[in-house]
C-alpha cells in the first residue's frame, strides 16, 4: 500500500487555487450544536469534508463554526451543518424521561455512542442532532425503548450439556455477545441443564431466547469476498453512512482512487472458491437440492484498523485484507483455517422503485414477464429438546393477486401443506441452508453482488416428536391466521389473542410481492426475480398482562422498522434446471459462471445511483 505522489501534487495545486478564491463564513451556535457538528471521533467533520472539500474549524471561545473555501463549497457545507443542528424530536411523557436518560445518563449516552448522534432531553422532548442517518438511528432506538413492555420475569431455556458449547462459544465469547446485544444477563445451571435469561423487559428476554436458539442450530454458512479490478488499479476506503438504522459501527465502501479508470478487469479467485464448494457438495447431491443465484446491492467494509482508510491499495493488497472463512476448505496436512484480517464485509441488497422502473424500461417485452404472487413468511423456533436441540420451521403462505395467476409449483422442503380457503395455501417448510455467500465487490460499477449457494434436504424423515410439533404448529396456524381485507387489498395476519404452543417462538415475518422477468443473451437465458418486501422480527409472549404492550410494539415495528425494499435475484436458467434435477457436476456449473457474471454486469449497467433526496431511505410502509 502506498500514496501516489502525482495525485497528491495535483491535489496540492488544486488546494492552492481554492485558497486564492476562498471565502470565509462564521456560523454561531451553542456548544451542544457544535458537538453534533464534530461528531463521534470527528466523523461528522470528515463527512462534511468529503461532501464539500471543506473541513470546518471550531472556535470554542466564540462558540462558532468557521468555514473557509470556495463560495459554492461554503454554501454546501453550511447547508449540511444547518441540517445537522436542526433537531428531530421525540415526544416524551414525564414518566418516560428517566427511562430515556437512564441512571446517571448512561442510557442516553449509550444511544449517542452507538448512533453518533447528539441527544438531549428538554421540555418533555428528546432532541436529536446529527446527520440524517444518525438522527434516524437514534430516533429508532428511542422509539423502540419507549415501546418495550416493562414487565420482566426470569426466563429459563433448556440446553443440554452437549449443546451448551454452541451457545457459549470459545471462552464464552458468543454468550457474552448475545448478552450485550440483548441487554440481558445469561447464566447456565449445569445440574438442571437450564440456561437462565434475565432482562429488564420481556422483549429483551425474547430476543435473547431467539438468539440462543439460533446458536443451537447447525451452522455451516461460509462467507467469503472477492474484488473485481485490474492489476494496475488503485483502491481506497471511503467512509459512508450505514444503510440501515439497525446497523452499528463505522462502515466503508471500496472505491477507485480519484481519476483512476478501471482497465480490463477480473474477479480474483472467485471461480476457485465456487468450484471447491461445489466439489465439496457434489457427494451430497442425492440427499440435497442445490440452488445458486445472486443479489444486487452494496458491499460495506467494517472492522478496519485506525489509519487504514488513509491508505491506497493494489488489488492483491485489498484482497488480502478481507476476512475469509476457509474452515470448510481442507488444506495440506488436513488442516483448515480462516484469514486473520479484521476487515469484515456486510452486504445490503435492494433497489428503489425508480431503479426498478429503469430496469423495466430495458426489459419491457411483456412476453418476458411472468405472473406475480404475494407471499407471506413466518419463521418459528421449535422447543429445545434432548434429541436435536431445536429447529427453525418456516411457514409460507401464498395469496393470489388475480384470478388468472397461479401458485408457485416448485416448493422445497415441504413438511405440511394446507388450504385454508380458495386463494390461500400454506406450507410448513424446512428453510434452505446457506452454504456459501460470496460477495463480489465491484468498485468500478454502481452496484456489487452476492452469490448465494444453498441446499435443501430431499429426505424429510422426522421423529414422532418432530411430527407432533408440526401438528401443534399447524393447529395454531389454522386458528391464528386470518385474511384481512382493506378495499381490494388482502393481507395475511396472526390473531394476537391466539397463543403460540408452549416453548415455540415467532421471530420473523416477511411480506413479498414477486414476479419474474426473463432475458436471453446468445443461447443463455437468465431470470430476474423482483421481490417487493417488508420484513420484521416479531416478539411474542403468552403473558396476558403484557399482551397489549407487545401488540403496540409490533405495530410500532411494522410502521418503523419494517423497511420496504425491492430485492432483485438474478438466476441462470440452466443452473436452476440442472440443480433442481440433481443432474449436474461442478465443472458444468463453473462453465456458465463467466456468462452469468456478464449478465450481472449488464443488469448493473442499466441502473443508476440516486441522490440522497431521490432515495427512499429507508422507505417505510
Amino acid at each position: 500500500m502506498y500514496r501516489d505522489s502525482g495525485l497528491f501534487t495535483r491535489k496540492a495545486r488544486k488546494a492552492a487555487v481554492i485558497q486564492r478564491m476562498s471565502t470565509t463564513k462564521e456560523i454561531p451556535m451553542p456548544a451542544v450544536a457544535i458537538a453534533a457538528v464534530i461528531g463521534k471521533k470527528k466523523k461528522n467533520l470528515e463527512y462534511i469534508e468529503k461532501m464539500t472539500n471543506i473541513r470546518p474549524s471550531i472556535d470554542s471561545d466564540q462558540d462558532c463554526v468557521i468555514l473557509e473555501g470556495s463560495a459554492e463549497d461554503v454554501q454546501k457545507a453550511e447547508h449540511i451543518i444547518m441540517d445537522m443542528i436542526e433537531p428531530e424530536t421525540v415526544e416524551l411523557k414525564e414518566s418516560q424521561i428517566g427511562m430515556v436518560i437512564g441512571k446517571g445518563g448512561n442510557r442516553i449516552n449509550s444511544i449517542g455512542q452507538e448512533t453518533g448522534a447528539k441527544i438531549y432531553v428538554k421540555d418533555c422532548k428528546a432532541h436529536i442532532m446529527g446527520t440524517k442517518n444518525q438522527k434516524s438511528r437514534a430516533k429508532y432506538h428511542i422509539l423502540r425503548l419507549l415501546a418495550e413492555p416493562v414487565v420482566s420475569k426470569r426466563t429459563g431455556v433448556y440446553i443440554s450439556k452437549d449443546l451448551v458449547g454452541r451457545v457459549f462459544g470459545k471462552s464464552g465469547e458468543k454468550k457474552k455477545r448475545i448478552s450485550e446485544q440483548t441487554n440481558t444477563f445469561i447464566s447456565y445451571n449445569l445440574e438442571e441443564e437450564m440456561l437462565y435469561i434475565c432482562g429488564e423487559t420481556v422483549l429483551q428476554e425474547h430476543n435473547a431466547r431467539c438468539r440462543i436458539k439460533q446458536a443451537v442450530l447447525p451452522y455451516n454458512n461460509v462467507k467469503c469476498s472477492a474484488i473485481e479490478g485490474s492489476e494496475n488499479s488503485m483502491f481506497k476506503l471511503v467512509f459512508v453512512e450505514p444503510p440501515y438504522p439497525t446497523w452499528s459501527g463505522e462502515f466503508f465502501e471500496v472505491s477507485l482512487v480519484d481519476g483512476q479508470q478501471c482497465g480490463p478487469s477480473n474477479v480474483v479467485g472467485y471461480k476457485d472458491l465456487v468450484l471447491k464448494k461445489l466439489q465439496h457438495l457434489d457427494p451430497e447431491k442425492d440427499a440435497f437440492e442445490i440452488d445458486l443465484w445472486s443479489h444486487i446491492g452494496h458491499a460495506y467494509i467494517k472492522g478496519i484498523d485506525e489509519g487504514d482508510d488513509l491508505q491506497y491499495y493494489t488489488l492483491n493488497e485489498l484482497q488480502s485484507h478481507l476476512h475469509q472463512d476457509y474452515t470448510w476448505l481442507p488444506l495440506q496436512g488436513g488442516r483448515s483455517s480462516t484469514t486473520n484480517s479484521t476487515w469484515r464485509v456486510d452486504f445490503a441488497e435492494g433497489l428503489t422503485e425508480r431503479q426498478v422502473a429503469q430496469l423495466m424500461r430495458t426489459f419491457q417485452d411483456p412476453t418476458c414477464r411472468g405472473p406475480s404472487n404475494i407471499r407471506y413468511d413466518f419463521s418459528f423456533f421449535s422447543p429445545l429438546s434432548h434429541e436435536y436441540g431445536c429447529r427453525r420451521i418456516r411457514m409460507k403462505a401464498f395469496i393470489k393477486k388475480g384470478e388468472d395467476e397461479e401458485f408457485p409449483i416448485q416448493m422445497k422442503g415441504v413438511l405440511r401443506h394446507a388450504i385454508l380457503n380458495d386463494n390461500l395455501h400454506i406450507y410448513l417448510c424446512v428453510p434452505s441452508t446457506s452454504v456459501l455467500k460470496l460477495t463480489i465487490i465491484m468498485p468500478s460499477r454502481q452496484f456489487d453482488c452476492r452469490l448465494n449457494l444453498r441446499k435443501s434436504p430431499k429426505n424429510l424423515n422426522r421423529t414422532p416428536k418432530e411430527q407432533e410439533e408440526e401438528t401443534m404448529l399447524m393447529d395454531y396456524l389454522r386458528k391464528a391466521l386470518i385474511i384481512c381485507e382493506t378495499g381490494q387489498l388482502q393481507s395475511v395476519q396472526l390473531k394476537p389473542d391466539v397463543p403460540l404452543p408452549d416453548d415455540f417462538d415467532l421471530d420473523y415475518f416477511r411480506r413479498s410481492e414477486r414476479f419474474n422477468c426473463h432475458y436471453t443473451i446468445g443461447e443463455e437465458r437468465f431470470t430476474m426475480m423482483f421481490s417487493r418486501e417488508k420484513a420484521v422480527h416479531l416478539p411474542n409472549s403468552k403473558k396476558d398482562e403484557c399482551r397489549e404492550m407487545l401488540m403496540a410494539y409490533v405495530t410500532f415495528l411494522i410502521s418503523w422498522r419494517a423497511f420496504f425494499q425491492i430485492d432483485l435475484h438474478l438466476h441462470c436458467d440452466d443452473w436452476d434446471r440442472r440443480l433442481a434435477k440433481g443432474d449436474w457436476d461442478p465443472d458444468q456449473i463453473i462453465k456458465k459462471l463467466d456468462s452469468y457474471v456478464e449478465f450481472v454486469r449488464y443488469v448493473q449497467s442499466k441502473i443508476t445511483m440516486e441522490t440522497e433526496e431521490e432515495q427512499a431511505y429507508p422507505t417505510s410502509l
